[in-house]
């Protein structure tokens, strides 16, 4: 409504189509192919930069003569940072419901994980690109929270979800920049889900009836049916109209994601793998790996209880499912390791040490030269 974009009156079915407009061209991007794709996201990014640098210079000469709900940097800063400086949640908010819904902004670094597959060097390329997001992503959110926050007195803030359109140059270069935002947020993950599914599937990790038809690629290598099947999806979710609604559920499903990869490296580590050879100098399985799976997990049910309860029964669901079914993969479990490193060093420990006859166990070898010359 604030951007003039209202079609219906109820404002649930404007968000819904227009959810459904930009879905149709993240599909319709993704099904063209990875290189326009990745044209698609630069595009999207120099805007975004241009956006934050509008709002950067609107809040150097915006003051409240210009838009009353503003007092901008130079005249307000000292008295706005200092009085919004601490919380003050209202209408039921707390800090965890607020870091439920922001935190789907954060979760484009494994943008560069899901794409693995299609880059040149991928063990230093995913390292160099998400060490590089965290950094570039995290220095930006803290500079315009200072600027937000500096700018604008807390009643503008609670009152206007959009108040960076008041801070900068033209509102409507906000507005576009939003959209710009989502579509790349919604481009990566459209783009990335389905190339894992096809990697679970490739694999044969899983045995789910009809898995094998969605990760299918074609001959550029993309799963055109992967990406039909995560559309439907989001479609559905899309329905539900509330992003308030939906960013809680997204961020306790992107947790449980990097739970499961702390806990991969954690049990990869104790179990002694031989494929296992982490190129990270800090990495530690018990002071990065086991301190970040225990930290998820506290702070998915500190964001809500029930849809953390909700998505480990799924995951848990998920592991049985593998676990019966018993994959036969290449690679191995770590559990198999695991196993294997404990016979060998027991093997080891017998060989050291002097054993009484009374512990001798007699093994036969029998020979088999086929069905003819069997013994």
């Amino acid at each position: 409504n604030q951007a003039g974009f209202s079609i219906f009156e109820d404002d649930i079915n404007d968000i819904r189509l227009w959810a459904t407009i930009f879905l149709l061209i993240c599909l319709f991007l993704a099904v063209v192919g990875l290189k326009y794709v990745i044209k698609a996201q630069i595009a999207l990014l120099v805007y975004i930069l241009f956006s934050i640098l509008s709002l950067v210079i609107g809040s150097f000469y915006r003051t409240s003569d210009s838009d009353p709900e503003i007092d901008g940097v130079i005249h307000g800063f000292a008295t706005n940072f200092k009085a919004n400086f601490f919380s003050d949640y209202r209408n039921g908010y707390n800090f965890w419901t607020v870091l439920a819904i922001f935190f789907p902004a954060v979760t484009g670094i494994m943008a560069g994980a899901n794409l693995s597959g299609d880059l040149r060097d991928p063990s230093k390329d995913i390292p160099k690109g998400t060490f590089s997001a965290i950094f570039l992503s995290s220095t930006t959110y803290i500079i315009l929270t200072i600027l937000i926050g500096g700018c604008a007195p807390r009643e503008s803030l609670l009152n206007y979800p959009l108040i960076m359109t008041n801070i900068s140059i033209n509102q409507y270069i906000i507005y576009a920049a939003t959209y710009a935002a989502t579509l790349s947020s919604a481009i990566a993950s459209l783009v990335g889900a389905p190339r894992i599914l096809m990697a679970v599937g490739d694999d044969n990790i899983i045995n789910i009836p009809g898995l094998k038809f969605f990760t299918k690629a074609n001959h550029e290598g993309s799963p055109i049916r992967g990406y039909f099947l995560t559309a439907f999806i989001a479609l559905c979710v899309n329905a539900i109209g509330n992003i308030d609604q939906i960013a809680p559920l997204i961020s306790i499903f992107f947790i449980m994601v990097y739970l499961l990869i702390n806990f991969a490296c954690f049990i990869m580590s104790v179990s002694k793998s031989a494929g296992w050879r982490p190129a990270f100098h800090y990495f530690n399985a018990y002071f990065t790996a086991l301190p970040g799976t225990v930290l998820c997990a506290v702070v998915m049910f500190l964001l809500n209880p029930y849809y953390a309860l909700a998505t480990v029964s799924v995951a848990l669901i998920v592991y049985l499912c593998v676990a019966i079914y018993d994959p036969q993969v290449p690679w191995g479990t770590a559990f198999n390791s695991r196993a294997i490193y404990k016979t060998y060093r027991s093997l080891l420990g017998l060989a050291l040490n002097k054993t009484k006859d009374v512990y001798w166990r007699p093994s036969f070898l029998m020979v088999n030269f086929g069905e003819k010359y069997s013994l």
